[in-house]
């Protein structure tokens, strides 16, 4: 099933999976790219399942979500990495975490899980 089409003109971002090919990169596990061809276009894989924040919201949260988060920021961090922890940019499927958005940038602490991210889990 495939997904959204991002206008790539209107939003900076660096494709995880550009780095390595792969639908995952550092431990990630992300979307895989379907069509990249056009200048202004990406096609992205469909997953299916609830976002992190319909979770929180609902009351359903589990432990291991924030078990997985913490494993991929602190895998990030030691790559001098950063992602957007904000909870919509996460599905959850089979109890597996999904990065869903393609921002990365060069770490700093202000915007690391732990210091930005983290208040949006609970």
């Amino acid at each position: 099933v495939l997904s959204i089409i991002e206008r790539k003109s209107d939003i900076g971002i660096i494709h995880l999976n550009r780095l390595s090919g792969k639908d995952t990169i550092y431990g990630i596990k992300g979307l895989k790219v379907i069509n990249d061809k056009d200048e202004d276009e990406l096609l992205k894989e469909y997953i299916d399942g609830p976002t992190i924040e319909s979770l929180v919201k609902n009351g359903n949260m589990k432990d291991i979500y924030i078990k997985q988060v913490q494993e991929m920021a602190e895998l990030l961090k030691n790559n001098n990495l950063n992602i957007d922890y904000y909870p919509t940019n996460f599905i959850v499927k089979n109890d597996v975490i999904y990065y869903i958005d393609f921002e990365c940038n060069e770490y700093h602490e202000e915007w690391s899980f732990e210091v930005w991210g983290q208040q949006y889990w609970k």
